[in-house]
């Protein structure tokens, strides 16, 4: 691993891994600005989730993208791949779901990959915390299925008795 400041945006890379086709690199700050779109880089790991946002914001403003990622394309986008994510398991038995091989289980979290990837951006654009949105959504969601009335079953709330 190497560290560099990279001369016109002003960030310090720390160089991953290589490959022929790009550098992989994990971006310190972040500030989707002053990106330099002929900079061909991935930006990974992420640790967190505000680290990921900001590098799928970074990655999208170095590709002029921001024009197409209006709410409508991105959740129609979020739609596709998660049609996607689903034919990996369309035909299986729920005991052949559990149990995917090496193969398998790789594209489904290539496609995981994806559907986080949208989901995060739809959020970012529309300015959602998507944590603080599904936190606020367990709260009502341990409303609606309390436990003494839905542990072990999967009836609708609306039928709980």
């Amino acid at each position: 691993m190497s560290r560099r400041q990279h001369k016109q945006t002003g960030y310090i890379l720390t160089l991953v891994a290589q490959n022929p086709r790009a550098a992989a690199i994990s971006v310190l700050a972040y500030d989707a600005t002053k990106i330099d779109s002929s900079l061909p880089f991935f930006i990974m790991p992420p640790h967190n989730f505000n680290d990921l946002r900001a590098a799928i914001r970074a990655f999208a403003h170095a590709r002029d993208w921001e024009q197409f990622h209006t709410p409508k394309n991105l959740i129609m986008a979020l739609s596709v791949e998660t049609a996607e994510l689903m034919e990996h398991f369309q035909w299986l038995t729920p005991a052949q779901s559990i149990s995917l091989d090496a193969k398998t289980k790789e594209a489904v979290a290539q496609e995981i990959g994806d559907v986080l990837i949208y989901l995060t951006r739809l959020a970012d654009v529309l300015g959602i915390d998507p944590l603080q949105a599904a936190s606020a959504k367990m709260d009502i969601n341990a409303v609606k299925y309390p436990v003494d009335k839905s542990k072990g079953n999967n009836i609708k709330y609306d039928k709980l008795q």
